[in-house]
């Protein structure tokens, strides 16, 4: 998967594949460093290998954004027990987690 979509779940697989690096930052928060974009897609862990991809930075900002989606981690997991893999968290709802940190999504 070349390119994460901030807001979809993946596959664990799928979110680690082209990555030279994946970390787990904080229990259920886990960032990976992407290949082919140059950036770093940072998920939250959800049940049966499942990733909630909730932002995608520069490395320069890496550090800065897993403390600010650390305090998040159960609210978005508690969320999301009984999501299916084709779920898309709707606007209102993925704004309401965001705050004004600027993130990339090319």
């Amino acid at each position: 998967m070349a390119q994460q979509q901030i807001g979809r779940i993946v596959n664990k697989d799928d979110f680690l594949r082209n990555s030279n690096f994946s970390r787990e930052e904080y229990e259920g928060l886990i960032v990976s460093a992407d290949l082919e974009s140059g950036l770093y897609n940072i998920g939250v862990e959800l049940e049966d290998d499942q990733i909630l991809v909730v932002d995608q930075v520069k490395e320069s900002l890496v550090a800065t954004r897993v403390q600010q989606w650390a305090p998040k981690i159960q609210e978005i997991q508690n969320m999301r027990l009984d999501v299916e893999d084709d779920y898309e968290m709707g606007e209102d709802e993925w704004m309401s987690m965001q705050d004004d940190t600027p993130h990339y999504t090319n």
